[in-house]
């Protein structure tokens, strides 16, 4: 583990310096995170935004000695060697940084020097990283829904026919139990139907209008309540000073009924309804300055961890009776509006966050 140490101001401009100086303090005024390296991988100087994005530092003894050695287990000396054989710059991705206070995970360019010096230009790769990994879940998702929505029209047409079979067979039945037979086909073929438009998803485009979120919210609390009735205890926690944001608000309540009904069919004994503002926010890899989230909080069990991964996928469920199809539905809900779903889970603590972009 590197420790994070306290560092000395940037130098100012106009102080006197030696050559050592010289050569360096323009490095503490980059943005761009750099390290300088002496020959043999011995680390000569670290800016402020290099510190920063490493948790770590050069102000204790023995310090450049734990940076030199948390580079090595990354890969930075066969990299600054063939930099340096080639003359050349070298970038590389994804490296693992594992430390205190820092980044996760690198992207790296080497800049050898003369004299066998070499810059390293570090960046912070968990922005990209996060980024890939929304797009391909996006993807995913995107395809499981196409392929769950063809069965839902492939079964959609033989359904009705077999229901209108049901009926001719027995209208003019004058058995009981055979009439009796036909209700059941004609109920079931019933209940089947309402699953294919639930497998179709949210009927009809969104009409997006100027609104308040706390207008679908209202209405979840008085129905969450409905439901709950003395078993569970509903309450609300608004930020009045969030602006209006472009919703349909008749579908982004049933993207949100979705989230309430699965904390009250797992047994939750109090849910919170909250309601926050978010800045400086990425998903799919577009940023988003403000954005107003809407939580649903619940006491619950929480979420299996084999489902974490998969959850927001249609048929995934981790009720015996489940369906499967409500998170599928609210978030694809939520990619109407521009935003996305995202959740934190524990035994006793689950919070589902909507997330939707505020208009610049």
């Amino acid at each position: 583990m590197i420790g994070r140490e306290s560092r000395p101001e940037r130098p100012a401009l106009d102080e006197p310096r030696d050559s050592e100086s010289e050569s360096t303090e323009w490095l503490a005024w980059l943005q761009t995170a750099v390290v300088l390296l002496d020959p043999g991988l011995r680390v000569r100087y670290m800016n402020p935004g290099a510190e920063d994005l490493l948790g770590a530092g050069l102000a204790r003894p023995g310090s450049a000695a734990l940076v030199a050695d948390a580079l090595r287990a990354i890969g930075i000396d066969a990299l600054v060697e063939r930099a340096a054989a080639e003359q050349r710059v070298l970038s590389t991705q994804d490296l693992e940084w594992r430390h205190r206070g820092g980044a996760d995970w690198l992207d790296v360019d080497t800049v050898p020097l003369p004299g066998g010096r070499c810059l390293l230009e570090l960046h912070d790769a968990g922005p990209r990283r996060r980024a890939q990994a929304d797009r391909r879940l996006h993807e995913r998702q995107d395809l499981s829904r196409r392929v769950v929505r063809q069965l839902a029209h492939e079964i959609r047409n033989p359904l009705a026919g077999l229901r209108g079979a049901a009926q001719l067979l027995t209208r003019d039945e004058p058995d009981a139990a055979r009439r009796e037979l036909g209700e059941i086909i004609c109920n079931e073929a019933d209940r089947l139907e309402r699953l294919v438009d639930e497998l179709l998803g949210p009927a009809g485009p969104s009409r997006l209008q100027p609104g308040s979120v706390h207008r679908p919210v209202d209405r979840l609390y008085e129905l969450l309540r409905a439901e709950g009735g003395d078993a569970v205890r509903v309450e609300r926690d608004y930020d009045p000073s969030l602006p209006a944001i472009e919703l349909d608000a008749d579908q982004l309540l049933r993207a949100l009924l979705n989230l309430g009904r699965n904390a009250l069919q797992a047994g939750a004994r109090r849910v919170l309804l909250r309601t926050r503002a978010a800045h400086g926010l990425t998903w799919e890899g577009r940023q988003h300055r403000l954005a107003v989230a809407v939580e649903v909080i619940d006491d619950g069990p929480g979420v299996p961890p084999e489902l974490s991964n998969s959850l927001f996928f249609p048929l995934v469920t981790g009720r015996e009776d489940g369906s499967g199809l409500g998170l599928a539905i609210a978030q694809e809900i939520a990619d109407r509006h521009g935003g996305r779903i995202e959740f934190e889970s524990e035994p006793g603590r689950t919070v589902f966050r909507v997330l939707l972009p505020v208009p610049a």
